[in-house]
């Protein structure tokens, strides 16, 4: 059985109020410049279920530049949750995207796209990869 982030999603929902601020902008880099600025809702898909997570935003007092804040559970544009892209990616070492995507469908009822999955791989590092890895096992 894969690593599977739902018993992830309950606690940050709960405390995701009490997230902090970072530093610095992502933009311009200025330290101390950050305010709470909005949250705004987003649906993860996880091997065992679909979720409305909320996402806190930050802005930037000194460029006006937004950013949101998301936790380590969710990769940048993707609404699969780092769990199944984390599989998917592995897999293709030994597999092709469609077989990935068919596995993806019989097992777990996930319906990918063979090129989505394909993308995952070639846009998605090794770096990324193993810090996932390490944060969810």
């Amino acid at each position: 059985m894969p690593i599977d982030i739902t018993n992830l999603i309950d606690p940050y929902c709960k405390n995701y109020k009490n997230q902090k601020k970072p530093k610095g902008c992502q933009i311009c880099k200025c330290k101390g410049c950050l305010i709470w600025h909005s949250i705004y809702w987003r649906h993860v898909i996880t091997f065992s279920c679909k979720r409305k997570i909320p996402i806190r935003r930050v802005k930037c007092k000194e460029c006006g530049g937004t950013f949101p804040l998301l936790p380590d559970f969710i990769l940048k544009y993707r609404r699969y949750g780092a769990d199944v892209i984390l599989l998917a990616v592995e897999e293709q070492e030994k597999e092709t995207p469609e077989k990935v995507v068919s596995d993806l469908c019989q097992n777990y009822g996930l319906y990918v796209d063979a090129a989505t999955v394909w993308s995952w791989k070639k846009k998605i590092s090794i770096p990324i990869l193993r810090r996932l890895r390490r944060l969810l096992e």
